[in-house]
């Protein structure tokens, strides 16, 4: 049994395996998903907090080694909004000396070295695709996996991670979608999220 269960093998469920490694190493961590996938991939261009993010969990050496470096993440705000025309700003700039970089990154060798680094750290990553979910009440939840050789697998975890992306498969699941009137990208549900005791 994992104790932690992270369904999508994205950059969003690496990261948190990543994470969760770093932090509470002595939690077994398990990511199910493909790696072999072509999606189309966006954001390849970090900022500098995202930067301290990455050198925490240990990816500096590759950020210096295999990416490009960029300085100055800058915000320009009109003075008033109102008055377009108004040559008037400020300009709102992260002030470092010497300064701190972000980076442009490849997402396709990023991604791989980013696994590369979980599996090193002991994380399990089954190559597969979560095909039902079982919730239990409290736990053990039930997981059952499809791996790319059509084999399938039953597994068991105390907590579950849905990284799936736009598959959304706990919120499919447990009927918490709804339309939006506008597009998003981030979804929160309230009492839904436990600690890690």
């Amino acid at each position: 049994m994992s104790d932690l269960l992270i369904m999508g093998s994205g950059v969003v469920g690496n990261f948190a395996a990543a994470y969760f490694r770093r932090y509470f190493p002595t939690l077994r961590v398990t990511v199910v998903g493909r790696s072999d996938q072509e999606l189309p991939i966006v954001g390849e261009s970090l900022v500098e907090l995202s930067t301290h993010f990455l050198q925490d969990l240990g990816l500096s050496r590759t950020l210096i080694e295999q990416h490009l470096p960029k300085y100055g993440l800058t915000y320009y705000y009109k003075l008033d909004a109102s008055r377009p025309r108004d040559p008037g700003y400020v300009v709102d700039e992260a002030p470092s000396n010497p300064p701190f970089p972000s980076f442009l990154i490849n997402r396709f060798s990023f991604d791989a070295e980013l696994r590369r680094l979980n599996r090193q750290r002991g994380v399990r990553c089954i190559e597969g695709k979560v095909t039902d979910v079982s919730l239990g009440n409290g736990a053990p939840h039930r997981v059952t996996a499809q791996r790319a050789d059509g084999r399938e697998e039953s597994l068991e975890a105390r907590w579950l991670v849905d990284a799936t992306g736009r598959r959304r498969l706990l919120a499919r699941q447990l009927g918490l979608q709804s339309q939006a009137p506008h597009q998003r990208s981030a979804f929160w549900v309230p009492d839904a999220c436990a600690s890690l005791d």
